[in-house]
């Protein structure tokens, strides 16, 4: 987990560096006649250029042996390149059509592998960069958070469903400007590259709810149906939208379910009690009217987690219906840092703000040193593979 290590280091000393320039109007919009040091040091650190440039360095220049599914994206990648007849081909490896589209125009210019690596890497960059930007209070935690609690390590492994996750995360900040039109068609084009991705359209409900405790029962209640009717649930989106993603893995997957384990449980209870947690305190946070919108928005998509893991744990699907937790889950990169800012002022704030990175540095090394996260655990360069 070193690459995690370093990557984190990096962001810490990106956050620091930047409070001490701006203090002393090295960098930032009060530096009003910049000199040649000033502008590039805004660059690096102000703009944080330095942790995406690391963010995508790791991931275009990973082997393949790091994660899971890397090595079934690369022999089908290396297939499409070497036999350029099946290039554009919709074919029997299941995959979405915007993901064989994407292979397709890498291999039809024969580029190496790593091209398709650095492709990924950089869509994740830029939107989840795009989507912090526009959204969190406290950039630097966001992007600590985004390597710390796992969603970075995703480009590693879940090639389609990370460039999905990306496509979501621009689509919410297109919802936040009232782009409605836009939200549907980067939602459409996330379930182009990952077909779960369809469910996400339910984020734009989010918006016109207003989170108390009984859009709360509201949901528990919504997730007893899924429950009871998910078998029905799958097939009926098996057949709206004609892909065989649903049937293949959640009906007919026998082979993929597995016992709900104690780990999952007390996993699951501790996501319902951070909840439980953010939503208590939510009305004594010094928030304006904008920013408690945004908390209650991300709060009220935090809470699909649990409600998920709960639906698979009873059917005992928890390793695949935990996948569309992924969805939800970085909803913390705004959740976190917008608890954090609504402390400040008060006594607590100094204690909360290196609390979270100590917390979240903790279930960093859970992730990757213990649990041994989608096999991206290990990092190694790809000429060392």
């Amino acid at each position: 987990m070193l690459v995690y290590i370093l990557l984190s280091l990096l962001v810490i000393a990106n956050v620091i560096f930047e409070k001490i320039f701006t203090k002393h109007k090295i960098i930032g919009s009060q530096n009003k006649n910049k000199k040649r040091y000033s502008a590039l040091l805004d660059f690096l650190v102000g703009s944080k250029f330095l942790i995406i440039f690391a963010i995508v360095f790791f991931a275009t220049f990973k082997a393949v042996g790091v994660g899971y599914d890397t090595a079934n994206y690369y022999n089908y990648y290396e297939e499409l390149r070497t036999g350029q007849s099946v290039l554009f081909e919709y074919d029997s490896k299941g995959f979405e059509v915007g993901f064989v589209f994407l292979n397709s125009i890498l291999a039809f210019f024969n580029l190496g592998f790593v091209f398709l690596q650095f492709a990924i890497a950089l869509i994740t960059a830029v939107c989840f960069s795009f989507f912090i930007r526009s959204l969190s209070e406290d950039k630097g935690m966001s992007y600590f958070l985004f390597i710390a609690l796992g969603t970075y390590a995703q480009s590693y492994s879940a090639y389609r469903q990370i460039i999905s996750m990306s496509l979501i995360a621009v689509a919410i900040v297109m919802l936040f400007k009232n782009k409605y039109l836009w939200f549907i068609l980067l939602t459409l084009l996330a379930f182009s590259f990952h077909s779960s991705a369809i469910m996400c359209l339910i984020l734009i409900l989010f918006k016109f709810i207003k989170l108390d405790w009984k859009s709360v029962l509201l949901f528990t209640a919504l997730t007893v149906v899924c429950y009871f009717g998910f078998r029905e649930i799958m097939y009926m989106l098996d057949m709206l939208f004609g892909v065989d993603y649903y049937q293949r893995y959640f009906v007919d997957g026998q082979t993929l379910m597995s016992e709900t384990s104690g780990l999952d449980i007390m996993y699951t209870i501790a996501l319902v009690l951070i909840f439980i947690g953010f939503y208590i305190f939510k009305n004594k946070l010094k928030l304006n009217d904008e920013q408690r919108k945004k908390y209650d928005y991300f709060l009220l998509m935090f809470l699909m987690v649990p409600l998920i893991r709960i639906v698979g744990m009873s059917l005992n699907y928890q390793a695949l219906v935990n996948r569309l937790t992924m969805y939800f889950f970085f909803s913390l990169l705004i959740l976190i840092p917008s608890f954090a800012e609504g402390t400040r002022g008060t006594k607590y704030h100094k204690f909360i703000v290196p609390t979270i990175y100590i917390v979240a540095g903790g279930y960093m090394y859970y992730l990757y040193a213990i649990k041994l996260s989608c096999g991206v655990a290990v990092y190694k360069f790809i000429w060392k593979d």
